[in-house]
């Protein structure tokens, strides 16, 4: 076994990540039927011992990965990272997200105090109320059942109820300062552009999803901003120009993330999926939802099928 947790470990866990989807794509279903097949073949087998494999074969079928079939083509890694973003964002988050916000709105689940940051806001610090509240370590979300739409509606809506007037909100006193951090930054290409290296550093620390990166940082918290420019180089145009083409580039949303998490032109370290996510989703809301790590597991919890790491 290896442990492959460093920034420069990126390509190789790509390169992983796509033979494992393309062996899994080209596998057969197993059915009840197939295992009992199997089951025999394998009890023939035994017995025939000259060649069990052609045994098996007759019994099951046969089935080539396109990535050793030499006849057959080849999904580049692009291709099948792309439509795993895809789905995971147009699949998952965002109708999840947008079925937690609906409910929370048409049963007036609002709490005056964050009137003013809107409501994709407030459902996004609505589901760190229930992660930091009721998904207690990694147990309670990876063990959490899959629930049935009318079980969501009626755990969101009982939660619902119990946040509109918990007394503790679960939302820093900074978070409206982050929030314009953020906007301001972030705004348009010529904000963007007009930022100072600080400002940028400031408006990035203020996504959550930036910030959990330092569990990647010797030292922590304190050290990610220093580790985010020597990692890039220093280079704050081409950080500029990343952050800009995710946010306000021309043609498909998903494959400017995708760019931007694989592509060496584009990629930025210590910037992951979730921090884009949650920047492009506080900047454009209505696009895409703002999302990051603890959102996915809250809605994990929840019931939802959804990607939480």
């Amino acid at each position: 076994m290896i442990c492959l947790d460093q920034p420069e470990d990126t390509d190789t866990v790509e390169e992983l990540q796509t033979l494992f989807l393309e062996l899994w794509n080209s596998a057969q279903v197993l059915t009840d039927e197939k295992l009992a097949s199997f089951e025999q073949a394998h009890r023939e087998a035994r017995r025939k011992e000259p060649d069990p494999d052609s045994i098996i074969e007759k019994a099951v079928g046969r089935a080539e990965p396109a990535n050793i079939n030499v006849d057959s083509t080849k999904h580049s890694p692009e291709r099948i990272f792309l439509e795993q973003l895809r789905g995971q964002v147009y699949e998952q988050y965002r109708p999840a997200f947008l079925a937690v916000k609906n409910i929370l709105v048409n049963n007036n689940f609002r709490r005056s105090d964050l009137a003013k940051i809107g409501a994709d806001n407030e459902t996004n610090r609505f589901l760190n109320w229930v992660r930091l509240t009721y998904v207690i370590g990694d147990e309670a979300w990876q063990t959490a059942p899959f629930r049935s739409e009318a079980d969501r509606g009626n755990e969101i809506s009982r939660l619902g109820a119990e946040w509109k007037i918990a007394d503790d909100n679960k939302v820093p006193d900074t978070y409206q300062d982050w929030l314009d951090n953020v906007g301001g930054v972030f705004a348009s290409p010529e904000s963007i552009e007009a930022a100072s290296k600080e400002e940028l550093t400031e408006g990035l620390t203020s996504l959550h999803a930036f910030a959990e990166m330092s569990r990647f940082v010797k030292g922590g918290a304190v050290n990610l901003p220093a580790a985010f420019w020597s990692a890039n180089n220093q280079d704050v145009s081409r950080v500029k120009a990343s952050l800009s083409y995710l946010l306000f580039g021309s043609g498909d949303f998903i494959q400017r993330l995708h760019d931007l998490l694989y592509e060496p032109d584009n990629k930025l370290r210590y910037f992951g999926r979730f921090c884009a996510l949650e920047l492009y989703g506080t900047i454009k809301p209505a696009e895409c939802p703002p999302m990051n790590g603890r959102m996915a597991k809250a809605l994990r919890y929840l019931g939802y099928e959804v990607k939480a790491t």
